[in-house]
C-alpha cells in the first residue's frame, strides 16, 4: 500500500448524477500500480446502511469482470482468519464509458477490493 497512485472515486446514490460523495455517504478511493486496482469502500455513516455504484478503472477492468473481497467489515472472526474465496462483485460498464460496482455496507462499515 506504499507505492502507486491514490484517486478519489464518484459514486452515485440512488441513481443521482455521479460526484464525489458528501456527509454520511460511502466515500472510495483507488490505489493503482501498473495493470492492478485496489478499491477502498467506507460507509461514513454511522447509524445506517449505505450502498452506491462506485466508479472503477474502465481499462483495468474489461467487459465481465469482476472485483474480488479482500475484506468486509462485518465478516465473522472465522472469515477474518480464512477469508472466504469466491467473494465478488461484478464491473458493469455503461453508455458513457464507465466502470462501476455496486457496493453496499453496514453502519461505519468498510470494504477492500482487488
Amino acid at each position: 500500500m506504499r507505492r502507486g497512485h491514490h484517486y478519489l472515486r464518484e459514486t452515485s446514490f440512488y441513481d443521482s448524477p455521479f460526484s464525489i460523495p458528501r456527509q454520511c455517504e460511502l466515500v472510495a478511493w483507488s490505489q493503482t500500480l501498473f495493470d492492478t486496482e485496489v478499491l477502498m469502500v467506507l460507509n461514513t455513516n454511522g447509524l445506517e446502511n449505505r450502498g452506491a455504484e462506485v466508479t472503477v478503472d474502465t481499462y483495468m477492468h474489461p467487459p465481465d469482470s469482476t472485483m474480488t473481497f479482500l475484506y468486509k467489515s462485518d465478516w465473522s472472526d472465522s472469515y477474518l482468519r480464512y477469508p472466504p474465496r469466491g467473494q465478488t462483485v461484478a464491473v458493469q460498464h455503461h453508455n458513457d464509458l464507465r466502470a462501476t460496482v455496486r457496493i453496499d455496507l453496514p453502519p461505519s462499515g468498510m470494504a477492500i477490493l482487488a
